[in-house]
């Protein structure tokens, strides 16, 4: 749907803000896409009545362990974003962060507005619900290295899809998931095809 210069967008605000008298504060335009991105995002199935199935896209982070997303995953939620909100807003840089000091999901969003022409940024947080207790990882220890660790990473690639490979400073080795690849160097002859079969092209 392409915008004109003439139309307005307005909504309610999500925090419930009233005016003096008890009037609800109303946002228009480019306050407005913010406010119903940022509602989209925090929703959960059954908040749009009228659309059930609209929200609660991002519910299933709320369960998962604060580790890197895969970039298909992402590449997945930034689809989701633009085909929900593509006719207004064209999306420039989109990124999802696990903070583990906060124990929640750090979601920034820069977008252009096709009704106003100028740039933003929305930026939201959401709560993890796993548990401290939970969220302390139990590494398995991988002992293998070379062609033996991309085979090994070619069978588990459906299991951990979701997840990308990172070096740890506390562990000391390079971490995917719940695995530790104890003998995974930089050095090692296959690292380069591990790491991309692990990460794609990023």
């Amino acid at each position: 749907m392409a915008l004109s210069n003439t139309q307005q967008i307005k909504d309610f605000d999500i925090y419930d803000t009233q005016l003096p008298g008890g009037k609800p504060y109303v946002l228009y335009n480019d306050e407005a896409l913010s406010n119903m991105l940022i509602f989209w995002i925090t929703s959960s199935k059954g908040d749009y009545v009228r659309n059930p199935e609209l929200g609660g896209i991002f519910q299933e982070l709320l369960y998962k362990q604060l580790l890197p997303l895969h970039p298909s995953t992402l590449s997945r939620y930034r689809k989701l974003i633009e085909s929900n909100f593509g006719a207004f807003i064209s999306v420039k840089n989109f990124t999802i962060e696990p903070d583990v000091e906060t124990r929640s999901w750090m979601i920034h969003l820069e977008w252009t507005s096709k009704l106003t022409k100028q740039p933003n940024t929305t930026i939201v947080a959401l709560d993890n619900k796993v548990t401290p207790a939970s969220q302390t990882t139990t590494y398995i220890d991988i002992n293998l290295d070379g062609e033996n660790l991309y085979n090994f990473v070619l069978i588990k690639l459906p299991a951990l899809q979701n997840y990308t490979i990172n070096y740890s400073d506390m562990e000391g080795s390079y971490i995917w998931g719940n695995l530790k690849f104890s003998l995974l160097t930089s050095s090692d002859p296959y690292f380069n095809s591990i790491v991309l079969a692990i990460n794609g092209s990023i």
